[in-house]
């Protein structure tokens, strides 16, 4: 919509409208990758109107609507599944856990509790679990021993919480972040969910169970998916430098890959899964720029002959 509006018709820019406005609403996470993204799609917009090249009004709404219309359906969604608007719904703090798994969030917890109103405070007097899943999941969970009342506020003191230990640890949590950042870029193996499977126990309720499982062809495809990437990159520079005309394309799917690091471990943590919904991408442009260049390339070479 912001690189190929004019090359499509009326009836596609509404199709990949509503395509982008239900991925957007598709989980929590692209809400905020969805905005990052469309602001960018934006400003090069402003920069082309600016150097002469004029933007059409369609478009400007076309690069908007997807964001607007995915955001107002979360809320939509939330207010039918919890009963109240909102653009978060009722998650668990997984914020909150990756801040305390990581050491800020349990060093400011630990060393305040004591005079905090917060609820984590009232569910864990003498300190919060260590780790991510002990803190949301296990026995001792916020799952298992906030009320529902407890969970709400939990939520509600969620960023509260994370901020108020980012001020305490500023340069613990910035290098922790940076590093996880690295981290989750090159983490994209193909998730196959906990390797689980709900059987009935003695008394017959259901519980989770170890299942069997063949990694070969999730090994495969994790190999693909690093040569994929690693001859892809080298392509997409020379059309960098030779081709100008698909910058502006190249520049917001390697922003958007890199947006979905960022917001992925920030609000949770590095899983090789958020990094495999959106890595088969820089391929995909790789395969898009070997064949747009070949095609301009017989357009020379009819020119020529000409």
């Amino acid at each position: 919509l912001a690189t190929s509006y004019r090359a499509m018709s009326p009836g596609v820019r509404s199709i990949i409208i509503l395509i982008g406005a239900a991925g957007i609403a598709f989980h929590a996470s692209h809400l905020p990758i969805g905005l990052g993204v469309t602001a960018l799609a934006l400003t090069l917009l402003f920069f082309s109107a600016r150097g002469g090249t004029p933007v059409p009004a369609g478009q400007w709404a076309s690069v908007l609507a997807p964001f607007l219309i995915g955001a107002a359906l979360t809320v939509a969604l939330n207010s039918v599944a919890f009963g109240g608007a909102s653009l978060t719904g009722k998650r668990f703090p997984l914020t909150l856990a990756r801040s305390v798994a990581e050491g800020p969030g349990r060093w400011y917890l630990d060393k305040n509790c004591r005079h905090l109103d917060y609820a984590i405070c009232e569910v864990y007097p003498n300190g919060v679990p260590a780790t991510v899943n002990t803190f949301l999941w296990g026995p001792t969970g916020v799952k298992e021993r906030a009320t529902p009342e407890q969970l709400d506020r939990i939520r509600a003191e969620e960023s509260e919480v994370v901020l108020a230990a980012m001020r305490a640890y500023p340069f613990e949590e910035i290098r922790r972040l940076i590093r996880n950042l690295g981290r989750q870029l090159i983490s994209f193996q193909p998730g196959v969910g906990l390797d689980l499977r709900i059987v009935r126990d003695a008394d017959g309720k259901p519980t989770a169970s170890p299942a069997p499982f063949n990694s070969f062809w999730v090994t495969v495809v994790g190999g693909l998916s690093i040569a994929g990437v690693l001859l892809s990159l080298p392509l997409l520079l020379f059309r960098w430098r030779f081709w100008p005309q698909s910058r502006p394309l190249i520049v917001l799917v390697l922003f958007g890959i890199v947006l979905n690091a960022a917001v992925c471990v920030y609000f949770s943590g590095i899983t090789d899964r958020y990094q495999a919904r959106v890595i088969w991408l820089i391929p995909l442009l790789a395969l898009m720029a070997a064949g747009s260049a070949g095609g301009r390339a017989d357009v020379v070479r009819g020119e020529s002959r000409a």
